[in-house]
């Protein structure tokens, strides 16, 4: 008995003993970790699952979950939409099962042969309908159809009543049957899944709680508590510009072609298995799969997500302090935690559905690990975790936004420099940060080999992005130009690329191009929030009178840390810490300001320097804080006088912007132009126009031109150019003169002398029977009224892919010279005489090709002339090396042997063209023999 007790008093000490050590945080937090690591293990594959989907006339697909919105890709509200599912609905037992009833839509529902609800008759729907299932594999149709009729946000789906209302799970959906007991197993699987999920997430609450509570005191400091109650303001203040926002009708209704339509979609088509799609991604995935994670884990809900990065934006508040706490001091801190509270700017962008939302809290998180990393460097033993960390949170940005991945090479070397006199330390360092940072690219990567079997790590939007900034018309917004359509058409055919095209502009007008970039650059540290996909004052501060009474703006806040940025290098010239940590956030302020610059500029785009701005924003206003407090005067005017001195830069950024692009202006029409001088009327002439080039079919065609303006010019007129072959038109373009390129100077802004250039470009139709020559045909008129002012032909535009003639093996060679072609040779095919031309240098006229034909007492019997090519290819257009195949009728004679001689001469002077025969020797009155050939 005794031993028996002694046994059972140890085994309770030794429980005793473990049972601290057991619930300790990292214990909690390491036990919370294994659980959701376990839970998504045993989750069942969810590939087999769902319903065979029949969206209009596309082929079948696959849909895990069943729901249809408003902003699903391809969604037109205006255009009537009909989608239907069909399968099989798993049922483990038989039993009542309420199903809810979609409302604003028309619906149907049939499972087995019960008609659970039909809303296509239009009666009001009740909100529930009930049905009774079978154990097993219940048929399942669910129609869902909208009419055409846009009445806001739409979103509809196969629901039923669980724990509220939910989306019928994936697992329970089958496009066929399968075996009941793998069925069986799918469902127990995600069963035990779930609960381990809730086990995971009870454990880290408590690991959480635990946390708080071993940190009780300091929570109830007056900082934790003046921090809390900061994040709190903060959030609340998101809330309530929620709430204006959400009130507006079509708050959920994304428009088509944009970001975050692009981003929201291509969630949804993640939560239902179609995501990502079998090609490279062409934008970052990060957002999408963010949105998809979040949806496929509660609910396919845009107010979920607004509430998600509200929250990030909030608690944004206690990294940013303790950012500025590290860098500078606490007062410092506190001010640039309540500037970030107030920012109106991340408020309004944290209630978007695009990267922006993230992007300023993901940057502040970043700086707070790099700055952390670079002080543990320093230390005696440094702590790697920390490094790690940062690697991962740089590659989960970068999935968000690439341009953060330009940080990766200068953390690296500030790792390798924070180590100096261990080299081999801060180089372990540098690589654990490496291999760190691919972790979560890596499978992007990845996929985007599988899909092309190219190597791209993230995107390929960078080129194209690229070049709507810096191509030969950008205004540096990435607006849409007649480049950039001109491009897209050269790059869609594989002719080009985007970037060697940019190439191309930059060196055709590299001193255009440095003025762009001052423009891009005065446009990104100017006031204005240029709109893009979002605007901030018309779907911000129009709607909500909290963005309009906050004070704060990107100009005050720049000017802020414009001096702010001046005091923090100047106070840091003493500390090496200081420093370095100071020159991390110009270094990151300074990479994301640069890769914008550099590509184009929008407002949001700004987003990421918004921590920096709030950091370095707070270092004047201490200055001047404490200098009021210490009465000291002459501080608080330097403080001041700075913030004004930045502010008045940052109010002069509009004039640079707008005033740094020359106008289209030149000062004489170019030697490589040709000059015409032809009168239009109203005080415009033409004076010169660049040589019209031959194009390929589905090519682009630029049309530089060059007006003159003789006298005062009251209106804005309009020219257009159309191309002709014969009587038919092949292309046109029209648009308002002077507006060819950026900047514009429409014809009411001419003064008298000055010479304009214009570029017009047309888009070739990629069914053009080339080759051909089209007339080119300038008119110049009045819009509003159609009456033509003045026109005149400027040439022959060859349209030829100047591909080289290859002769069939019933061609007859010749190898003679026609002018300065050579007539490869001919062949007679029923009652044509078919020639193989190949152009040599540029024709003196436009030739006329004759046929004559001679009995065998060489008496001349009939003859035919003709243009080549029926008169659609005039040998003006021909250009060199080309293979021209020219049929032309024979003379109406009876059939027999004929000697056949041919020739060519000027249309206009009707001077024949020299002949020159394989010996060289010039042939007699310019006649071609070409023997006896049997006409049939």
């Amino acid at each position: 008995m005794r031993a028996v007790a002694a046994r059972r008093a140890g085994e309770a000490l030794m429980t005793s003993d473990y049972l601290p050590l057991l619930l300790r945080p990292r214990n909690i937090f390491a036990l919370a970790v294994f659980c959701f690591c376990l839970s998504w293990a045993v989750a069942p594959s969810l590939a087999g699952h769902g319903l065979r989907a029949l969206y209009g006339d596309e082929p079948p697909v696959i849909d895990r979950v069943v729901f249809l919105t408003s902003n699903d890709l391809g969604f037109q509200p205006e255009v009537k939409a009909s989608v239907r599912w069909t399968g099989f609905l798993y049922q483990p037992r038989a039993g009542h099962v309420e199903f809810a009833v979609p409302a604003g839509v028309q619906s149907r529902l049939v499972v087995g042969e019960n008609i659970v609800f039909d809303q296509s008759n239009g009666t009001a729907p009740p909100a529930w309908a009930g049905v009774h299932l079978v154990a097993g594999f219940n048929p399942i149709e669910f129609v869902l159809a909208t009419d055409g009729v846009a009445a806001g946000y739409m979103q509809a789906g196969l629901e039923w009543r669980g724990l509220g209302r939910t989306l019928v799970p994936a697992v329970n959906l089958y496009p066929d049957i399968i075996s009941a007991t793998q069925a069986e197993r799918a469902l127990q699987a995600a069963w035990v899944s779930a609960a381990l999920g809730l086990v995971a997430c009870g454990l880290a609450c408590w690991w959480a709680g635990a946390v708080l509570w071993a940190m009780r005191r300091r929570l109830w400091s007056r900082t934790a508590l003046g921090l809390s109650a900061l994040v709190a303001f903060a959030f609340l203040l998101r809330l309530v510009f929620l709430f204006d926002y959400a009130a507006q009708p079509a708050a959920d209704v994304l428009s088509g072609g944009t970001d975050h339509r692009g981003y929201q979609g291509a969630a949804l088509d993640y939560v239902r298995g179609r995501w990502p799609p079998p090609k490279p991604f062409y934008v970052q995935p990060g957002m999408s799969l963010f949105l998809g994670v979040l949806y496929a884990s509660v609910a396919p809900s845009l107010r979920l997500v607004q509430l998600v990065q509200m929250l990030l934006g909030a608690f944004t508040v206690l990294v940013v302090f303790e950012i500025t706490r590290r860098a500078f001091d606490d007062q410092t801190a506190w001010l640039a935690a309540g500037l970030w509270a107030f920012f109106p700017l991340s408020i309004f962008y944290e209630a978007q559905l695009t990267t922006h939302g993230l992007e300023p809290a993901l940057g502040a998180l970043l700086l707070l690990l790099w700055i952390v990393a670079l002080q543990i460097q320093a230390a005696v033993i440094p702590r790697y975790s920390v490094v790690f960390m940062l690697g991962l949170a740089l590659g989960v940005s970068a999935l968000i936004r690439p341009t953060f991945l330009i940080l990766a090479p200068l953390m690296f070397a500030s790792l390798l420099l924070a180590r100096a006199a261990s080299w081999r330390a801060g180089l372990a360092a540098g690589m654990l940060l490496a291999v760190a940072t691919c972790i979560p690219i890596a499978p992007v990567t990845w996929h985007n080999y599988q899909a092309n079997g190219q190597f791209q790590l993230l995107t390929s939007n960078s080129a194209v992005t690229f070049y709507l900034g810096n191509n030969r018309d950008s205004t540096g917004l990435a607006e849409y130009s007649p480049a950039f359509n001109a491009a897209h058409y050269l790059v869609g055919g594989g002719k080009s690329t985007y970037m060697a095209l940019a190439a191309q502009d930059i060196r055709g007008d590299p001193v255009r191009w440095v003025r762009l970039l001052v423009r891009k650059t005065a446009l990104y540290f100017g006031n204005a929030e240029l709109p893009n996909n979002v605007d901030f004052y018309r779907e911000g501060v129009a709607i909500s009178a909290l963005l309009g009474w906050l004070p704060l703006r990107f100009g005050a806040m720049l000017a802020l840390a414009s001096a702010g940025l001046w005091f923090a290098l100047r106070h840091a010239a003493g500390s090496a810490s200081a420093w370095r940590m100071r020159l991390v956030l110009l270094v990151y302020a300074l990479t994301q300001a640069g890769v914008v610059i550099v590509y184009h500029v929008f407002g949001r785009l700004r987003a990421p320097i918004y921590p920096v701005l709030a950091i370095l924003g707070a270092v004047p206003l201490s200055i001047m804080l404490s200098a009021m407090r210490q009465r000291n005067w002459r501080s608080l005017l330097v403080a001041g006088g700075l913030v004004f001195v930045a502010g008045a830069g940052v109010a002069v950024m509009p004039v640079i912007a707008e005033g740094v692009m020359t106008a289209p202006l030149v000062a004489a029409v170019p030697a490589t132009a040709r000059a015409v001088n032809t009168p239009m009327g109203e005080g415009i002439g033409l004076a010169g126009y660049e040589p019209l080039l031959a194009v390929a079919p589905g090519d682009p065609l630029l049309v530089t031109l060059y007006w003159r303006c003789d006298q005062k010019v009251t209106q804005d007129f309009y020219s257009t150019v159309q191309l002709f072959s014969g009587e038919r038109k092949i292309a046109q373009a029209d648009q308002p003169l002077g507006t060819g390129s950026f900047p514009d100077l429409p014809s009411s802004a001419w003064q008298p002398g000055q010479l304009v250039k214009d570029t017009v470009v047309l888009q070739l139709p990629s069914t053009a029977d080339a080759p051909l020559s089209l007339s080119a045909l300038l008119i110049v008129y009045e819009r509003s009224t159609g009456r033509r002012i003045g026109d005149t032909v400027l040439g022959l535009v060859p349209v030829t892919a100047r591909a080289a003639s290859v002769l069939p093996a019933s061609a007859i060679v010749s190898g003679a010279r026609v002018g300065t072609a050579v007539l490869q040779g001919y062949e007679i095919v029923g009652r044509e005489l078919v020639l193989y031309w190949e152009a040599g240098a540029q024709m003196d006229g436009d030739g006329v090709v004759f046929i004559h034909l001679f009995d065998a007492q060489e008496n001349f019997v009939a003859g035919a002339d003709g243009r080549p090519r029926d008169g659609s290819y005039s040998t003006l257009a021909w250009q060199l090396h080309e293979g021209i195949i020219d049929a032309h009728r024979l003379p109406d004679v009876p059939a027999g042997n004929y000697h056949v001689k041919i020739g060519m001469y000027d249309a206009v002077t009707r001077v024949r063209f020299d002949v020159v025969d394989t010996g060289g020797r010039t042939a007699p009155d310019g006649l071609l023999p070409l023997g006896v050939v049997a006409v049939p």
